[in-house]
């Protein structure tokens, strides 16, 4: 088991070598100034060319896998040399894995904020808005594909994003409160906007699109 556990981590790991490659190539060609997404699986699989019909370029350079020290690793790759007008994060989730050092939520919210001061300190007026985590949804129901829950509660996740909401507003980050909008009424991601219980569906990106069109 465990033996098959590594081998899935060493292949996240080289397909998020070989994405990371790929942006770096695409920023070569790329408008700067523009907006940029950026986190993990929950901002790569967000397909705005497909649901985003508004005037704005938006770049997404979301990396399936990536925990927080993987973002920090490649913003001088992947990001930075977009020179972003706007930057919308989303990550942290992916830490709460037990193999992550220091996995606790304070210290993953900690870790975010690096993430946005790093940013900040580099770019200067770039506007940074943090993404809160989303809600998981732990039930029976079918769809629901455990490895992607693993070291995850929604209480685990609702500290960090009040950790996050504290931190932002003391570095003037603007916060923005996905979990309240994709929770169902058990505080769980509703069934209706996931894929797996972790990832969302075409209806909650939807949802987040609406959230973060505002600000666009």
């Amino acid at each position: 088991m465990e033996n098959s556990q590594n081998a899935v981590a060493q292949l996240i790991k080289k397909l998020g070598t070989d994405k990371c490659q790929l942006y770096t190539q695409l920023n070569s060609d790329a408008v700067k100034g523009q907006i940029v997404l950026a986190g993990d699986s929950l901002i790569e699989n967000f397909m705005i060319p497909e649901l985003y019909h508004g005037d704005k370029i938006i770049y997404n350079r979301g990396i399936a896998g990536n925990s927080t020290y993987d973002i920090l690793e490649r913003l001088e790759t992947t990001i930075i040399p977009l020179q972003p007008s706007k930057i919308f994060l989303l990550a942290g989730t992916n830490d709460f894995m037990p193999h992550i050092p220091d996995n606790d939520e304070l210290s993953i919210s900690k870790r975010i904020i690096k993430i946005c001061d790093t940013l900040k300190n580099t770019l200067g007026d770039c506007t940074i808005y943090v993404i809160s985590l989303f809600p998981v949804n732990l039930s029976n129901e079918p769809i629901i594909y455990r490895d992607w829950l693993i070291g995850k509660t929604n209480e685990k996740v609702q500290r960090v994003n009040l950790h996050l909401s504290k931190l932002c507003g003391e570095r003037n980050y603007s916060y923005i409160n996905a979990f309240s909008s994709l929770q169902d009424k058990n505080g769980q991601l509703d069934i209706s906007f996931t894929l797996d219980g972790t990832h969302l569906n075409i209806e909650g990106y939807k949802i987040l699109l609406n959230l973060l069109s505002k600000f666009f």
